[in-house]
């Protein structure tokens, strides 16, 4: 699910399973990157404690690797699977936000914020919701633990195995659009019955289902749910191990579905579009004459299956293994796909100068080159989705006791947005969390191998970092963003 607003604010992704911010588009107002979170959240948490959202997430992270299906037929199971559950995502997180911005500003001043700066499709959402503010405190809270759940509880995960429902797309979609296995249509139901009994959500399942003319479908078991991990990897050229009942855990509820949801949110560039806004060139020397306009270069491997790999391979006569992404303080992007030894080779050549960096993948710590790329070089920036993904990286290298410089920065007071950097040979290791807590804990736990540092300590990677904020926060490039942090009273220019 996204979130559309001027810009894309945010966005909940179902098949990698992460909650997105856009760092540039909220870092100037604490309050609305608070309410977007919020938004997001409710995305997450539907998506990982529901029936039909691990479903999709499953589906969605699969459906590319299933060799019977046409490409036209997935792109119909992903939009219909989407549809089919669009109203109550996006109606309960509009929902969930706006009540999040009325305990700031109060409910008429929330409402009125709404329809000032939502999308005309999100303030219809939200229309069919607004009775939920007017309801007393106790009840708002059932409506939103129990409605959009019970709305999501169809039962697919179990019945996709029982009636084979991914070999025939249109027997797949033509399920999806059932009443009784649509979450919008249930939820229109649920809705439609509680506006006029808005004791309902206060009472069991059993009840609200029954007064509300939707099924009632009993829990999917844990082998049920083994079964439809079977059946699905089995549709796909994956090998895998035989799932069992012993294998899956309990679904995570209440503070634990927060939780989860919260250590996946991914604080970035939401905006940065690679595949609509970079130019894609064809000739190594194309991309070599923008080498001098460059500010930085972003790495990243190629799958295996990816679309077109192989017809772009036979066009070029070149192998691409990875895609060589420059970025120029004009906002341009040149993108083209080239292999290993080509990369290593312009990396030490027309590209030594410029800001490499990388996703934590790429990357191994004393390593002198990238992963995949012999005879490469070091990165200049690695950048992680969250902070499990740097301590997971940073295991070893604390457990041998060896010790990583740190510094945590805010986006602004009170804001809830932070990066936590970590220096080691030189290197820097860059996430961004939201809020403080799992920063805060990973320097506790790990705090005899931190040294902490200040950001005149910094100096020297100066220029990566203005690359970094610029490039994987959305960030302008005019502005010396490591000078602006310095001085603390006025912007500072790029020279």
């Amino acid at each position: 699910m996204q979130s559309f607003w001027h810009t894309i604010s945010g966005r909940y992704d179902p098949e990698n399973r992460w909650v997105g911010l856009d760092y540039k588009t909220l870092f100037l107002d604490p309050v609305i990157a608070r309410i977007t979170y919020i938004h997001e959240l409710s995305h997450g948490i539907l998506g990982n404690t529901t029936d039909f959202g691990l479903a999709t997430q499953e589906i969605y992270k699969l459906l590319p690797h299933m060799k019977h299906l046409k490409k036209e037929d997935k792109n119909r199971i992903m939009i219909s699977l989407r549809s089919a559950q669009l109203f109550v995502q996006e109606g309960s997180a509009t929902l969930m936000e706006t009540l999040a911005h009325r305990n700031i500003i109060g409910k008429q001043n929330s409402i009125n914020w709404a329809y000032q700066h939502l999308p005309d499709d999100y303030i219809k959402r939200l229309e069919k919701l607004l009775f939920v503010m007017n309801m007393g405190k106790r009840y708002r809270e059932e409506f939103t633990k129990k409605i959009p759940n019970l709305a999501m509880h169809t039962g697919i995960r179990r019945d996709i195995v029982n009636k084979d429902l991914l070999r025939d797309p249109d027997k797949f979609l033509m399920y999806l659009n059932d009443e009784n296995h649509s979450p919008d249509k249930r939820f229109l139901k649920l809705i439609e019955t509680i506006h006029s009994k808005t004791y309902l959500p206060t009472k069991d399942v059993k009840e609200i289902s029954k007064l509300s003319n939707i099924n009632l479908y009993p829990d999917v078991t844990k082998e049920e749910v083994a079964n439809f991990l079977n059946y699905i990897y089995d549709l796909t050229t994956h090998e895998h191990h035989h799932f069992i009942a012993s294998d899956i855990n309990d679904a995570p509820r209440g503070k634990k579905a927060v939780l989860q949801a919260s250590n996946q949110t991914l604080i970035a560039n939401m905006n940065l579009n690679i595949a609509e806004t970079s130019i894609y060139l064809w000739k190594v020397d194309e991309i070599v004459s923008y080498s001098n306009a460059t500010e930085a270069v972003l790495i990243s491997k190629l799958s295996d299956d990816m679309d077109y790999r192989k017809q772009l391979e036979k066009f070029t006569n070149r192998k691409h293994e990875a895609g060589f992404l420059v970025f120029t303080r004009t906002y341009d992007k040149y993108l083209i796909g080239l292999d290993s030894n080509t990369i290593s080779k312009l990396l030490h050549g027309e590209f030594r100068e410029k800001t490499l960096m990388v996703k934590w993948g790429l990357y191994d710590l004393e390593s002198l080159e990238l992963n995949y790329f012999p005879k490469s070089r070091k990165p200049d920036v690695v950048i992680y989705n969250t902070v499990q993904n740097l301590e997971d990286k940073f295991f070893n290298w604390f457990k041998n006791g060896k010790i990583a410089d740190y510094i945590i920065l805010g986006a602004s007071e009170d804001h809830p947005f932070h990066s936590l950097i970590l220096k080691v040979d030189g290197v820097i290791h860059f996430v961004n969390t939201y809020g403080n807590k799992l920063v805060a804990d990973f320097v506790e736990k790990n705090n005899n191998s931190l040294h902490k540092i200040e950001p005149s300590d910094l100096k020297n990677e100066a220029k990566h970092i203005n690359n970094l904020l610029s490039m994987w926060m959305g960030m302008d490039w005019e502005v010396d963003w490591f000078e602006t942090m310095i001085n603390k009273e006025y912007l500072v220019y790029r020279k």
